[in-house]
């Protein structure tokens, strides 16, 4: 994972929503939105959310 990735899985992880994500990482909260899609990707979460994966780790 790259370092932006870690840090988008450390708020996520902390109940932050995208729009207040977007704004802790200079972003627009559609950006947000595609890199938590991307991320449920590459972890291959099916149908499990990628907040609870994160907070079971």
């Amino acid at each position: 994972m790259t370092e932006g990735e870690l840090r988008l899985c450390a708020y996520i992880r902390t109940g932050m929503e995208n729009k207040h994500i977007a704004q802790m990482l200079s972003l627009q909260p559609e950006s947000v939105k595609k890199n938590r899609y991307r991320l449920r990707q590459k972890l291959n979460l099916g149908k499990e959310s990628l907040e609870d994966f994160l907070r079971g780790i």
